[in-house]
């Protein structure tokens, strides 16, 4: 972890710059020695809001189902979806509209049909995270070794 020190009247304000694991951009953030946290920057702050939308988007049985099903067969029109899923047509455009509003889906109208397939097929990478923390310890007491 690097630091800027900046001396003003009396004070030293230090903005840190952290490299988190696995992510490709540094975070500049500071800390609030009167409410004893670390406050991130507005443009780290934007990334996390993007990421949480993207998860929520996907935090629903029926979409993460949707998605799955796609990484495997390529794409689906939504009358083959609306079948799969066993709900009717309006609930499954609903759930497609989160997905494609995400960013994880595109779609193609065809004649009368509408076909959907993933934007990000990594996605699904996603699903074998969320997989071996089903299989860790969930009291926390080791390491997951389920992603090595």
């Amino acid at each position: 972890m690097h630091f800027l020190s900046f001396p003003k009247e009396g004070f030293e304000l230090r903005v840190y710059l952290a490299k988190l694991p696995n992510s490709e951009s540094p975070i500049w953030c500071t800390w609030a020695e009167d409410r004893e946290e670390w406050l991130v920057d507005a443009t780290t702050r934007a990334s996390y809001e993007a990421r949480v939308r993207v998860v929520k988007a996907m935090a629903h049985p029926t979409r993460m189902f949707i998605v799955d099903e796609l990484s495997r067969a390529g794409e689906h029109c939504v009358c083959e979806l609306t079948e799969m899923v066993g709900a009717d047509m309006s609930t499954v455009s609903k759930h497609l509209t989160v997905l494609k509003s995400a960013g994880l889906i595109t779609d193609e109208k065809r004649g009368n049909q509408v076909y959907y397939r993933l934007l990000v097929p990594c996605i699904v990478d996603f699903f074998r995270c969320v997989e071996s923390v089903l299989e860790c310890d969930t009291e926390g007491k080791a390491p997951c070794t389920a992603c090595k």
